[in-house]
Parts: structure tokens; C-alpha cells; sequence
């Protein structure tokens, strides 16, 4: 995850959108599952929700559909376009069928001029994310859904990725890319920003009252990471993702071609031409060199590089909900991420200047002591119990930090969620906070939906002053609805 700051507040987003916990994390995790199964307490399954629908579930309703069922009993369901495989429960393979119905209508009516012939597809969605990476190894490693033109079928899971992201919006984006397959000449001819851009693109959509869905704002996670790199000066050059000579196609990419494929098709003004007379040429042949740069020119009388002036305009004056925000008094609250916490005295900076780094949101430093307290949260895609995320831990622990000496490791609890704690010093090489020997004091909860980290660290030397706020500083930390 990657943090960033615009007109002092701090947002917090994935690198694409699709992954909460590191690659590394996960590959190591899944190396010692088998293993790790057999030795861990049998405890609650921990769940994500879905929001489609926006409907409250009890922690029974939850369990059950991430229990679900054997992959050879997987529930099917046969709608109008799709029929849906799924191994959750019944219900939940149901509601996926009606969303990626609605989808091709929602397609549809953005994009009327387009002639798509009649297709039907499959939907394959696991359980869990877990069980979607084991049998899709290769591809879940880097993504958290894909769609596969060859069976005309879209691979994915139940759960959350990102900071906003759900299976519903997996589905918004690999549903375009399904659609794309049913209006395009070439599929494989088409520049593949085109076919990201409009993807990404559908990640916006929202279910409203009575499950209808609106596409009328742009991707939260993805609008965040352009206005941070704006803001930073690190934007790429439009010319770089969609122009004849662009480069390599990349993660960050997928938001530059989503926002612009966005300002073509939702903003007002003549650029909704443009695309409108693309994708009706693509419709009939591939792609060919200066399609856009031709249709720029004969709708707006303006070349890649004036375009992207306009562009980029609308983006800086776009508003988009930030992770949290900094409250008089030293504290610090965050509705999208469900917790707010206060500094434990006022000669604690908040967010200091080396903070944060590695995707935390918010950092609190008192530099008489060397004392920093942060927070980090992540999706608990997989999900994952509290006791196989601190046996892991533990494990990276060991291959992360030199001299590693544990002082104590003891279970926690906050409002009925499990967590756990773990103290202990050495020098840590490969930190972006400081390679000094340090104490350390990693709190961790693990809720349904995240896994908060709170990690206190200090020299060595300078703990005893430190721990009596360190220790208020967690009892200041709380989950809020």
C-alpha cells in the first residue's frame, strides 16, 4: 500500500487497487498453510461482507458464506448473460447472477451506439481469496479477478480488496472486459488501455435503492492515486499510457487510462465523441496508428498534449473522500477504515516527517524520546485468523530482523475482536524508518473486514520513557462503525 497527502490530508490506497497485503506476505503465508493448519486453535472463520445490496449480516450469515461448500458442490446459477458458478452459499451465487445481469444492462445503456452481438458467459467465484489463489496460483498473485476471452469466462472471489473495493467491483471491471468481447473486431488488436481504461472505468459503479446501479462517480482508490501524484508532481504524461509510443503498460497505468477513458465518456463536452467514433471503428476493424490522436484532432482541434492540460484540469478540481482526517487535539479518524485514535500527550507530533511510510495512516513521534507510534491497515482478504496472522508474523519476524530477541508475545481482545501482541528489539535492514536497533511493540486486531496494526517502537534505551504512553496511545485506539 502507498499513502499520500493532498492540502494536508492523508489518503491511503493500494498500488493497484487489487491488493491489500504483500506479494511476499501471501507467498510466504500460503508455503506453510498446510502446516500451519494443523497447529493453529480452532477459532471463529473470520468474514468479509458484501456490499451489494448495502444489507446488514450477522456474524452467523457472514461465517456461513465463507464456509460455504466444496468447489464440486458449487452452486450454479443461470442467468440472462451469465451463469455463475460459486461455492459460498446459495444466496450469495444468486445475488452475483442478478449484478452481472444489471452490469450488461448498465454497459449498454453508457455505451448505446454500440452493436454487441449476443453472447453468454461464466463467472467462476470462489469462497474466499484463499482458495481462489490456490487454484489460480499464477494469476491471483497479481490480481484479484481476470476475465479469460479463450472460455469466455470471468475468474474472482467473495471478499474486499483495496481500501473500497469489493467482488462486486471486481465484477464491474471484468464484466467490461466480457462486454468489450461481444462489440470489438479484435480483441487482442485493441490497445490495451483502451480495454483497461474502460474497465477501470466501470469500477465507479454503485448499487442504489432496489439494486439499481449508477455510474456516476469514477473509482475512489483510483482518482486518490492521481491526485496524490499530481499533487506530488509525479504524474506520468498521457502520451506515456494512451499516445502511439507509450510505454510499457504498468499497474499505475490502469488509473491514468481509467480516469481518462472517464473524462471521454462521463464529462460533459465534445471529447464524448471521441470515444463514441473509436469504439465504433474498433467495432468494425483493429486498431490503427493515430485513431486518437486523428479523432482528438477532428472533434476538439487539439493534439495528446493540449488534451492533456484539460484533463488534468478536471482532475485537480475533482473531490474525492479521503482515509481520515487530523482533529484540534491530536486525533485522528477514519470512517472508510473504521477506527480513530488520539496521540497520548501533547508533546507527541502527529504525522512527523519522516511519516508515514509503507502504507501507514497516520504516525505519531516525540523526538526527545527517538518514540514513534503508527497505525497500518489492511484488507483481510484471504481472510485470515488471528492466530495463523501471528504465527506468520512471528516467521517474518525471524527472517526480517537481525538479532531478533522476543521479550513477550501475549493474545488481546477489543470489543470482541481477537488480536495479539508481540515486543521485541533488534535492527531491521530493510526499514524506511530507521536500521538502528530499535524495541518494538506490534498490537494487532483482526476484525472481519481489517486487520489494524499498531506498532510503538523506540531505542532500546529510551523505552522506559516511552511505555507509559505507548500504552495509553492503544487504549486511545478505537473501531468505530
Amino acid at each position: 500500500m502507498m499513502d499520500g497527502r493532498i492540502n494536508g490530508k492523508i489518503y491511503f490506497i493500494s498500488n493497484a487497487g487489487y491488493c491489500g497485503l504483500s506479494n511476499n506476505f501471501e507467498n510466504s503465508l500460503f508455503a506453510r498453510d498446510e502446516i500451519m493448519r494443523k497447529v493453529l486453535l480452532t477459532i471463529a472463520l473470520l468474514v468479509l461482507a458484501m456490499p451489494a445490496f448495502a444489507q446488514e449480516k450477522s456474524d452467523e450469515q457472514l461465517r456461513k458464506e465463507y464456509e460455504g461448500v466444496a468447489w464440486e458442490k458449487a452452486h450454479e446459477v443461470k442467468g440472462q448473460y451469465y451463469t455463475v458458478k460459486c461455492n459460498s452459499t446459495e444466496e450469495v451465487a444468486r445475488r452475483y447472477s442478478t449484478v452481472l445481469d444489471k452490469l450488461v444492462s448498465l454497459y449498454n445503456t453508457t455505451f448505446p451506439n454500440l452493436y454487441t452481438k449476443k453472447m453468454t458467459w461464466d463467472a467462476w467465484i470462489y469462497k474466499t481469496r484463499r482458495e481462489f489463489i490456490k487454484r489460480h496460483a499464477k494469476k491471483a498473485r497479481v490480481t484479484a479477478g481476470y476475465y479469460f476471452p479463450g472460455d469466455k469466462r470471468i475468474y474472482t472471489y467473495h471478499g474486499l480488496f483495496g481500501v473500497s473495493g469489493s467482488t462486486f467491483n471486481i465484477l464491474a471491471h471484468e464484466g467490461m472486459h466480457a462486454f468489450q468481447h461481444s462489440f470489438l473486431k479484435s480483441y487482442f488488436e485493441t490497445p490495451i488501455w483502451l480495454l483497461e481504461g474502460m474497465a477501470v472505468m466501470c469500477e465507479g459503479v454503485e448499487v442504489k435503492e432496489e439494486g439499481k446501479l449508477e455510474l456516476d462517480k469514477p473509482p475512489r482508490d483510483r482518482v486518490v492515486q492521481l491526485k496524490v501524484e499530481l499533487n506530488e508532481g509525479k504524474m506520468m504524461h498521457l502520451s506515456d499510457v494512451v499516445g502511439e509510443n507509450a510505454k510499457p503498460f504498468t499497474r499505475r497505468a490502469y488509473a491514468y487510462a481509467g480516469l481518462f477513458v472517464w473524462w471521454l465518456a462521463k464529462v460533459e463536452g465534445r471529447q464524448k465523441k471521441v470515444l463514441d467514433e473509436l469504439l465504433t471503428i474498433l467495432s468494425t476493424r483493429g486498431y490503427q496508428k493515430n485513431d486518437l490522436e486523428n479523432l482528438l484532432q477532428s472533434h476538439l482541434g487539439k493534439d495528446l498534449k493540449k488534451v492533456e492540460q484539460e484533463w488534468r484540469n478536471w482532475l485537480r478540481k475533482m473531490d474525492v473522500e479521503y482515509t481520515g482526517r487530523k482533529i484540534a487535539g491530536g486525533t485522528y479518524t477514519s470512517k472508510l477504515l473504521h477506527f480513530t485514535i488520539k496521540r497520548p500527550k501533547s508533546d507527541w507530533v502527529m504525522d512527523g516527517e519522516k511519516a508515514p511510510v509503507n502504507g501507514e495512516c497516520i504516525v505519531f513521534q516525540r523526538k526527545s524520546t527517538g518514540g514513534r507510534i503508527s497505525v497500518t491497515v489492511y484488507i483481510n482478504q484471504l481472510p485470515l485468523y488471528a492466530d495463523e496472522l501471528y504465527m506468520q508474523w512471528l516467521s517474518d519476524l525471524e527472517e526480517s530482523v537481525g538479532d531478533l530477541e522476543i521479550e513477550s508475545k501475549e493474545r488481546l481482545e477489543l470489543k470482541g475482536h481477537t488480536g495479539f501482541r508481540i515486543r521485541y528489539a533488534g535492527t531491521e535492514p530493510g526499514s524506511r524508518i530507521t536500521t538502528d536497533k530499535q524495541k518494538v511493540e506490534i498490537s494487532a486486531v483482526v476484525t472481519m473486514r481489517h486487520i489494524y496494526v499498531i506498532r510503538a517502537q523506540s531505542p532500546p534505551e529510551k523505552w522506559e520513557r516511552n511505555r507509559a504512553d505507548f500504552a495509553r496511545t492503544f487504549e486511545r485506539f478505537k473501531l468505530i462503525k
